[in-house]
């Protein structure tokens, strides 16, 4: 009995520890990984973990002042002052100069990356300005990965990834011609898990237009849209405008997104409708006609019941 205790004892305080000082397990985290890489004389490695520490460095800015609250989320994390449209003006500004090198460039040039880099730097101070307009901050992030898009699908003639949207353009080109599924002796898997295809293929016969044309509009789109969601699902959670706006800044700017928004293929439709599907389970789970159907969550609807009055001696049933 002392053994379980003083491990459920140890357990709590670790629990206690976890909630009220991961700040500095993320701090411990950090230097232990730039000492070991250092350690092994690969400074490369310490470069390319920014992409992981700047993230934590948030994450503890953030936690502490989870923790002055009392361990709720503040109405606003940062707020900044400046002119009433200036960091409007200064996004309309580089965009319009990245459109610019896109159509005179045969290439996409290094300083178009910094005119994108520029582009996701305004609109991450927008997030923290006086003057937070959500709706605006995610119309400004789906026009820069609009930007990156379609500034490489359609800058160049043809552009296959790895290789794998080539063999999905010919599935859908024989969808849309023959009106049917591939057959089995053509491609077994596909002929199984035709969706992806027929997309495609539904979109070329509505629109008239070329099948490479339509899958580039089509997947990109999707991903764009995708952007919303997820800011709908983290604000459903958080109830924090700022929050969920720099999940959604974080994900666009993440290197596998940016790889896989020009590389849509059949398991990236796959996760566009698992994020869908999250959103519809909380948004329905969150209505009043799930919550008090005590037949789906029975667990909640005990715990929800009131505990029964005490009852004295001699209102005890004779057995």
């Amino acid at each position: 009995m002392d053994f379980h205790r003083s491990l459920s004892d140890f357990g709590s305080y670790l629990k206690l520890a976890l909630a009220t000082k991961f700040h500095y397990f993320i701090i411990f985290v950090i230097i232990c990984g730039i000492a070991t890489t250092l350690i092994m004389g690969r400074p490369d490695f310490t470069i390319r973990a920014f992409i992981y520490i700047i993230p934590g460095i948030f994450a503890i800015i953030f936690l502490i002042n989870l923790y002055r609250n009392g361990g709720t989320l503040p109405e606003a994390l940062i707020q900044i002052r400046s002119g009433k449209f200036f960091f409007q003006l200064t996004y309309v500004a580089l965009f319009a100069l990245s459109l610019l090198v896109l159509y005179f460039s045969p290439y996409r040039p290094w300083y178009y990356f910094l005119l994108i880099t520029g582009l996701f730097c305004v609109i991450f101070l927008q997030i923290f300005h006086d003057r937070l307009k959500p709706s605006v901050i995610l119309f400004e992030i789906s026009c820069v990965m609009g930007n990156l898009i379609f500034g490489l699908q359609l800058k160049y003639p043809f552009y296959f990834g790895f290789t794998d949207i080539i063999p999905h353009l010919y599935l859908s080109t024989i969808t849309s011609l023959s009106g049917h599924i591939v057959p089995e002796d053509l491609s077994y898997g596909y002929a199984w898990f035709p969706l992806f295809h027929i997309f495609i293929a539904e979109g070329t016969n509505l629109l008239g237009i070329d099948v490479k044309i339509t899958f580039t509009l089509l997947t990109s789109l999707a991903f764009i849209v995708l952007i919303w969601v997820i800011y709908l699902i983290f604000n459903l959670i958080t109830k924090n405008n700022q929050t969920s706006l720099l999940v959604c800044l974080v994900f666009s700017t993440t290197p596998i997104v940016i790889v896989y928004s020009t590389y849509v293929v059949t398991r990236i439709m796959a996760f566009f409708g698992l994020i869908f599907f999250i959103f519809l389970a909380h948004a329905q789970i969150q209505t009043s006609k799930w919550r008090d159907r005590p037949d789906r969550f029975p667990t909640l609807a005990r715990a929800r019941q009131p505990p029964s009055a005490p009852t004295s001696c001699g209102d005890r049933p004779l057995h």
